[in-house]
Formats: C-alpha cells, structure tokens, sequence
C-alpha cells in the first residue's frame, strides 16, 4: 500500500506542479499532505483516517485486510487518475474538467462507501502467525515465537485439569490456544476450546491460575458475585492455587461490599472442603446453576 500511495501522490504532485510554480508547490504540497494524512488519527468521522492512508499500528498475528488497504489507494488513487486525464488530448478543457472530476469523485465515494461504518481500527485478519502445538486431550497451542514456553505450559494445564478431574469436574477441552493470537480482538472461549493469555502466563507465571479460571464455566454471562467467588475458590483451592486467587481478589477488595462477599465465599468453601469429594463435586456444580439463578440469569 504505501509504494502504491507513494507513486499516485508523486502523480497528483506533478499534476500541480504543471498548473503552480514548483518552488510554491513542492513545500506546500508536503507540509498539506502530511497535515492531513497525520492530523486523520485525531478527528472524526472515522473514515477520514482510513481513507486517508493513516494505518493503526497492527498487533501480534494481525495482517490489514484487503478492504482496509484498498481504501486509500482508492481515494488518493481516484484524485491521481482524475490529475492524469487532465493531460487528455482533448481541446475542451471543461470535457477534460468533466471527466476528471466524475473519475475524482468515483474514486472518493467509493472509499467513502467501504469505510464509512468502520470503528475507530481498520478490520484487519487474525490468527496469521505459525503456531506450535504439543499433546492432545487437550493439545496446547502457542505461536512459534514464544513456543519455548510450550513444555512447561502444557505441564501446568495438565496439572490443573487431572486435580480437577480427581475432584469431580468433568472439563476436557479439545484445544488450548494462546489468545495472543487473536490480535486486538475479543473471541470467547467455548466447551472444545479454550483461549487463554498463554504468553503472557508463562511469563508471569500465572498459567495454572488461566486454566481454573477458565474451568470455572458458568452457563450464563451474569453471575452472582459471592456464588461466583464461591466457585472460584473452591477451584483454586483444590488445585493448589489458593495463593493466585488471594492475590487476585486482594486487588478487588477494595469496598466493604467487597470484603463482605469475600468473607461470605470463604466460608461458604470452608465448610464444604471437609465434605468427601463426591460431594464437593456436586456442590460446586449446584454452585454454578446458583451464581446465575441469584443474579437473574
């Protein structure tokens, strides 16, 4: 895109250069373009900036998507064909006016028409990064950049899902994969398939605490927050993971209502730890139905 942007702004420079004085129209020119390419990023509507050639910055796995690249070459590129038909052998320079402007303006519109609903980032194509895998049941997936994590990755998933599986709960993902892949945007797990921030676990080492999040599953989107934290203590208590919730809670707690749903989930778990595993296991299913039904899901 941007040899392609290069060469119709050099065309639509020469066209004015034909008509002004280059020593008035080489600065000016450049000054204008890079005002109005560069100020794009910080107006609205948002389709000055795609249409002007201002790309957002792309993230891990992302590749811009043809729309998003066609765009700009069709609005400066519509302007440039316009500049050249000017230079028609044609006597008439309102035919060659005419004509010039209808190509300017299909070029202008067109772009309009392709960006005018876009969000403040181009639509972009995800997941475009080589992946590694390793096991099955479920295989673990990470992009080949941080895949040296992967052993010990998979290790810590294997750990969590047989504690919990010894516990009673019945996860078995068919595929693990590191969200890294999923650029800027915002794919939900589901039952087979599992995203998570593996990268960024294995770096922080917080995989384990991933994977009983994840294994938390409730089957609604609003959830009681004592049932909720219920839940999820039980999970990390019997997974090892006691600390990594600590933590994670203790930079939640930061209102009495907080600290009071907290104290209500403790001992909640407390009492049903020393129940036999049979029924640890049916109560934390019980425990997920609860969540939602006390928050009206």
């Amino acid at each position: 895109m941007a040899l392609v942007l290069c060469v119709v702004h050099a065309v639509i420079g020469f066209g004015i250069g034909l008509r002004i004085s280059r020593v008035i129209a080489t600065p000016v020119m450049a000054v204008a373009v890079w005002i109005l390419v560069a100020f794009s990023r910080a107006t609205q509507p948002y389709w000055l900036r795609h249409v002007s050639g201002q790309y957002a910055g792309l993230s891990f796995g992302e590749v811009p998507s043809l729309a998003s690249l066609g765009a700009p070459i069709l609005f400066a590129g519509g302007i440039a064909a316009g500049f050249a038909l000017l230079w028609l052998p044609l006597r008439a320079l309102s035919v060659r006016g005419a004509i010039a402007l209808f190509v300017a303006g299909l070029g202008t519109f067109t772009a309009y028409s392709i960006t005018h609903d876009w969000p403040h980032n181009p639509p972009v194509i995800t997941g475009q990064a080589p992946m590694a895998c390793r096991g099955s049941a479920p295989k673990v997936c990470m992009p080949q950049a941080t895949a040296r994590y992967l052993p010990a990755v998979q290790a810590d998933v294997t750990v969590v899902l047989d504690a919990l599986r010894s516990h009673g709960v019945k996860e078995d993902p068919s595929v693990i994969t590191d969200r890294l892949m999923d650029g800027r945007t915002d794919r939900a797990s589901t039952r087979d398939t599992w995203r998570m921030s593996l990268t960024a676990g294995a770096q922080h080492d917080d995989v384990r605490f991933q994977v009983v999040s994840a294994a938390v599953r409730f089957p609604c989107s609003r959830v009681d927050a004592a049932a909720g934290h219920a839940a999820l203590l039980w999970a990390a208590s019997v997974t090892g993971e006691r600390k990594a919730y600590d933590e994670r809670v203790g930079q939640e707690m930061d209102t009495p209502e907080a600290e009071r749903v907290e104290e209500q989930a403790r001992t909640a778990v407390q009492k049903v730890l020393k129940q036999p595993v049979p029924n640890q296991a049916a109560w934390f299913q019980q425990t997920l139905t609860r969540a939602c039904k006390q928050a009206g899901s």
